[in-house]
This record gives C-alpha cells, structure tokens and sequence, in this order.
C-alpha cells in the first residue's frame, strides 16, 4: 500500500502534538509500506530533528 501524507502547515524550530502524530504513524506505516511525506523544507529539518534514519520519501513544497 502507497501512503501520503501532506503537512504543509509545518514551519518552525518546534514540534506541536500534530506534528509529532503524522511522525509517529509515518514511521510506524513506513515499516509495512511505502510512504511519502509532502512538506516543506521547515517539515523536513523538523523530522530529521526528531527522528534520523528511515526509509520515507519526502517531497519538498514551496514554502509561503
């Protein structure tokens, strides 16, 4: 199964309780399942903060 998930509302040096919720299920899900993550670069830097080595695909948006 292909999961995508997009957080685009991801800006910031922090993490809030949504953030850290699409991190965890994407990490959870990447085990069993391709995942992609559709985020901007702050998206990004955020997860690789909170969790370094997996095997998701991110796809950078523009960020406004």
């Amino acid at each position: 199964m292909k999961i995508t998930i997009y957080s685009l509302a991801a800006t910031g040096d922090g993490i809030s309780g949504g953030d850290r919720i699409w991190i965890e299920f994407a990490l959870r899900w990447a085990n069993k399942h391709k995942v992609t993550v559709v985020t901007s670069p702050s998206g990004i830097r955020m997860f690789n903060n909170f969790h370094r080595t997996s095997n998701i695909r991110f796809i950078t948006s523009p960020q406004s």
